[in-house]
């Protein structure tokens, strides 16, 4: 398989725009178009390891192929050349029909990289003890929290004591006083307890 940049290989795989056009080339150099065209934009390889979540990879991968408006080939090529190690060997295994069905792709992409039963209950334990660090604001923590309990199908109510027994002490006592019923609640919550205690 190629070893070209991911960015190289954004770039190569893009549809191709009349160029002859003025106002196309006005707009092409618009700010707009310089951040939709940005590198650093362009998805990571995906190796397949346990630390590296499949389903908000391919969420990326979705949300960029669909800014970049590619045609389901190119966002075929994309998707191979981001493949690297074991992730290349089970893309490189595929049939030439399987290749060729982007729809087909994503779904064995899922089967093959969604974390097994051993490792959800691994990362159902790391929610229930993360603890909110000392320089990490309330919004920080409640995306991380809100992640994780998304990786493992947690309930709304079992999201919202997780990060209540996570908070820091001293924003946990404030935020239980006003008993929040959502996690919006205790997010907001917090966030008064934070601005008003630093």
């Amino acid at each position: 398989m190629a070893t070209a940049k991911p960015e190289e290989a954004a770039a190569s795989v893009k549809t191709d725009t009349t160029v002859s056009n003025p106002q196309f080339l006005a707009a092409a150099t618009s700010p707009m178009v310089q951040i939709i065209n940005d590198p650093s934009l362009t998805p990571p390889s995906f190796s397949g390891t346990q630390n590296e979540n499949c389903k908000e990879w391919l969420k990326y991968f979705v949300r960029y192929i669909t800014l970049q408006k590619l045609s389901e080939s190119a966002g075929i090529a994309l998707f191979a050349l981001l493949m690297k190690g074991t992730a290349d060997t089970w893309f490189s295994s595929f049939s030439d029909a399987d290749r060729a069905d982007f729809q087909r792709i994503t779904t064995l992409f899922e089967a093959k990289y969604d974390p097994a039963a051993i490792s959800l209950w691994h990362r159902a334990s790391e929610l229930w003890s993360r603890n909110q660090k000392p320089q990490e604001s309330v919004e920080e923590f409640y995306s991380d929290m809100t992640r994780r309990a998304n990786e493992v199908n947690v309930t709304a109510d079992m999201t919202r004591y997780a990060l209540m027994r996570g908070l820091r002490p001293e924003l946990r006592t404030y935020v239980l006083q006003q008993n929040p019923t959502t996690t919006t609640a205790l997010l907001e919550a917090a966030k008064i307890a934070e601005a008003t205690i630093f």
